[in-house]
């Protein structure tokens, strides 16, 4: 979804638009159940962090799902 400004809609998370390296932290916030191509996505986040780069992962638990 662009919210605008400096969005890039990617189209194919096992094919990530950024070169090697090039990120400090790379997030996922409440979505990898929704990426189905989970794995790949995985993969290129690995593949685009720096060394010592960040990868945060974040999911809403059980009980709050439930509730949502």
């Amino acid at each position: 979804v662009d919210w605008g400004g400096d969005c890039i809609i990617v189209e194919n998370c096992r094919q990530l638009p950024f070169e090697d390296r090039s990120f400090d932290t790379v997030c996922f916030v409440a979505c990898l159940n929704h990426i189905p191509e989970r794995k790949q996505a995985l993969a290129e986040s690995w593949r685009i962090l720096k060394p010592g780069g960040r990868l945060i992962v974040t999911m809403i638990g059980r009980r709050i799902g439930e509730v949502g």
